[in-house]
């Protein structure tokens, strides 16, 4: 059985939400932050996402009523574009971990089927002589899977001969974890994802 990819592209997710690190940038306008000293430092924000946009710029062509007159560097417009932008983000990753993890049940139905299983699976319950071992009263038809670790290739001591209401029982719980234990860790969530690239950007949020 071969699993869906765990190839991540996490940057084209970003991408595709709108991530400020793919902006052009296309729309600037220069303005000043106030330092703790007081002192103004002027940059060039982004109108449309409002990141600030290269280095900082040089006042010593502008005079004080000049410095005086520009804009104030706006944390809103730059925390509002993040709150939207991790808001689309995190709903395409739920969607790829939705899509992912359904192909991986249908990946898992269809090896079930296969001979290879099957031969596994009678393996075990000839071990088994055939007898539940999760109520030890009900005849065993089915293999279940102790662990998940080595899935299309497993050993048989990782299998165990179970009843289908026992087999029904581990699978509420067990292979729903186990999906989202693969696909959430390979997708990095929001703060992960751009973190690298903008260090401050969580922080942005909760000021």
């Amino acid at each position: 059985m071969r699993l869906p990819s765990l190839n991540v592209d996490a940057d084209a997710l970003a991408r595709d939400a709108g991530s400020p690190r793919h902006c052009p940038h296309l729309r600037q306008e220069l303005r000043k932050q106030i330092d703790k000293a007081g002192q103004p430092r002027l940059y060039n924000q982004c109108l449309t996402c409002g990141t600030r946009v290269g280095k900082r710029v040089s006042a010593k062509p502008y005079s004080w009523a000049q410095v005086g007159s520009i804009p104030l560097f706006d944390e809103e417009l730059r925390t509002s574009y993040l709150t939207a932008y991790f808001a689309r983000y995190e709903a395409r990753r739920i969607a790829e971990i939705d899509r992912l993890k359904a192909e991986c049940r249908d990946e898992y139905q269809r090896y079930l089927k296969t001979p290879e299983w099957l031969a596994k699976r009678d393996l075990v319950l000839e071990r088994e002589h055939r007898i539940c071992q999760g109520c030890r009263s009900a005849p065993a038809t089915q293999a279940h899977h102790t662990t998940y670790a080595h899935i299309g290739d497993e050993f048989l001591f990782e299998l165990v001969a179970v009843c289908r209401t026992c087999h029904d029982r581990f699978h509420e719980s067990e292979f729903p974890r186990f999906l989202d234990s693969l696909y959430f860790a390979s997708y990095p969530s929001v703060e992960e994802a751009e973190q690298s690239e903008h260090p401050g950007a969580s922080a942005a949020l909760s000021k």
